[in-house]
């Protein structure tokens, strides 16, 4: 995309001047605002008719909210990029990361949104997975699923299928149920996101595991978590009351 034709979705008039204020500037030269719109019904027009390749689309808006664009298309339609735009909401960044899908906190800095179009214009990935995930999610929150980005794109898996995960320098290890591995770019400290779902834990700086696996707790040093692959965990001395109280909290 060497001219990003953008639209700005949002109710408030006072942030679409925003966006539209630094988007003006000469580091968005790449970057030409082909529309606004104050609601969902009029975005899904818009998009229709001027066919942007971004969409910087709020959450929180009166009738639909920003997730509920994807309900407007067919994932094979969706042609343009997503970037949502959000007041803090713990539950919307986590839903965020877990899909792979890009997002800004507001209010808006320039460097974060020019580092989001950047991303955008050097991805070779399709947004459509990880939409379809974010979408997923929202809809059924007791099923969670999580894009991992892998060499040829999106590996979309139920959290209950992760096993448990192990750091490898740069990298992290992600084990499965089914027996699979693979090796994903990212650290571990990456994937302390997942620790807002109860059965995950980080138990040490080298590995994270789904509690809901371990097999045996071995009650030598600090802890040893026995997983089905028969692969023994160490436990920290910080972690250790937080393994136990999990088991408690479950009456097990």
């Amino acid at each position: 995309m060497m001219n990003i034709k953008t639209l700005i979705v949002d109710d408030e008039p006072q942030a679409r001047v925003a966006l539209n204020g630094i988007l003006s500037e000469p580091e968005f030269e790449d970057v030409t605002v082909v529309g606004e719109a104050r609601d969902i019904p009029e975005a899904v027009k818009q998009i229709n008719q001027l066919q942007p390749d971004l969409v910087l689309l709020d959450i929180e808006m009166p009738g639909y909210n920003g997730l509920e664009l994807l309900r407007f298309f067919d994932p094979a339609d969706i042609t343009f990029k997503i970037v949502f735009v959000t007041a803090y909401s713990e539950y919307a960044i986590h839903a965020f990361e877990l899909s792979a899908v890009d997002y800004l906190l507001k209010p808006v800095q320039p460097v974060q949104l020019r580092k989001a179009i950047d991303k955008i214009k050097s991805s070779g990935f399709s947004q459509k997975q990880g939409l379809e995930v974010l979408n997923e999610n929202t809809r059924n929150p007791e099923h969670v699923k999580i894009a991992l980005q892998v060499a040829e794109g999106l590996l979309i898996t139920p959290l209950s299928e992760i096993m448990y995960l192990k750091a490898d320098g740069s990298y992290t290890q992600i084990f499965f149920t089914d027996g699979r591995r693979i090796v994903v770019s990212r650290k571990l400290i990456e994937y302390e996101k997942l620790e807002k779902y109860a059965q995950f834990i980080r138990v040490h700086r080298s590995h994270m595991v789904n509690m809901t696996c371990v097999k045996k707790y071995l009650k030598q040093d600090n802890g040893i978590l026995v997983m089905p692959d028969n692969e023994h965990l160490s436990v920290s001395a910080d972690k250790k009351s937080t393994v136990l109280d999990w088991w408690k909290e479950i009456k097990i």
